[in-house]
């Protein structure tokens, strides 16, 4: 994880062979898209726990996982989930929501 406390960091884990991951990847890469210049205090993640043991640090138990890191917290503690079906408006707004670095802007057109 990355050091930089003033960012909120975003990251999808996917597991083996999960077909959920696959239905959900392009609402996140779209989100990756939208906001990657116009929110600079927002940083995305991919972690593919098929090739890494960050899954029980981590405490990650189901596939796939989205969680935001909050800037300006202990990122080891602290933690916000996303639990509902992951569509882009649903990403969208629960961003808003919880990131801490910074605003994210309403009209991304």
């Amino acid at each position: 994880m990355t050091d930089e406390n003033e960012k909120d960091l975003f990251i999808y884990f996917a597991g083996p062979a999960c077909f959920s991951c696959s239905a959900v990847w392009p609402d996140f890469e779209k989100i990756v898209r939208v906001l990657h210049e116009k929110s600079p205090n927002l940083v995305f993640a991919f972690v593919d726990l098929s090739h890494n043991e960050l899954q029980e640090e981590a405490k990650i138990y189901a596939f796939p996982t989205l969680r935001l890191y909050p800037a300006h917290t202990d990122r080891k503690m602290t933690w916000v989930g996303f639990n509902e079906n992951p569509t882009y408006d649903l990403l969208l707004r629960f961003l808003r929501a919880n990131a801490k670095g910074g605003e994210i802007e309403e009209d991304l057109s």
